[in-house]
């Protein structure tokens, strides 16, 4: 029997991850690295991660809605493992403001079950009207006319840990990546005035 050939074919285990500032104003804000996910039906990230983020760091966190004490349903999400129940979502200071001077927010739904730190889905993509150029190592917003870093990294859980490291860091980045088909609850609001 003859042996088949091998064919070279170019195989990337890196994926894409965004910076995107998190924050009331330029001078204190922190970068949330996320994945940068077009098949992601919502925004999400790892509960524990968040919650420290939002303890270590509260002026980032406008607010924080635990669903069940506000009589909501938890939000399940197929396509995880088998799915994934987002039961706190997350709604963070944006450095960016609409015509009437009130910042943006971003809100990412959480859940104990997800591999990765933080995603970002395709809502908040399309809304934010961001345009990945990956041969420049950019995202471009054509909503808030910014530019914000993209990296192609192999995709890794930290440990709530990292952010206790960051918090005396000048410039924080809080890192975390993950996997495609995750889907991550996050909307910019106010809906009204960009």
């Amino acid at each position: 029997m003859e042996q088949a050939h091998q064919l070279n074919i170019s195989v990337n285990d890196m994926l894409a991850f965004l910076n995107f500032p998190i924050g009331l104003n330029e001078s204190n804000t922190a970068n949330l690295k996320g994945l940068y996910d077009t098949r992601g039906c919502c925004n999400m990230g790892k509960k524990d991660y968040h919650l420290a983020i939002a303890k270590q760091h509260p002026h980032l966190v406008k607010q924080i809605f635990d669903l069940q004490k506000i009589r909501y349903a938890p939000i399940k999400i197929g396509g995880i493992k088998d799915s994934v129940e987002i039961d706190v979502i997350i709604e963070y200071f944006i450095p960016f403001e609409n015509k009437q001077g009130e910042n943006h927010t971003l809100m990412i739904g959480l859940t104990d079950d997800l591999p990765i730190n933080t995603l970002y889905g395709l809502p908040f993509i399309l809304k934010a009207k961001l345009v990945a150029q990956f041969y420049r190592n950019a995202v471009i917003s054509n909503f808030f006319n910014q530019e914000f870093d993209l990296t192609l990294e192999c995709p890794r859980l930290l440990p709530t840990e990292h952010v206790e490291r960051n918090r005396s860091s000048d410039r924080k980045v809080f890192s975390g990546c993950t996997m495609p088909h995750f889907l991550a609850y996050n909307l910019l609001q106010p809906e009204h005035g960009q």
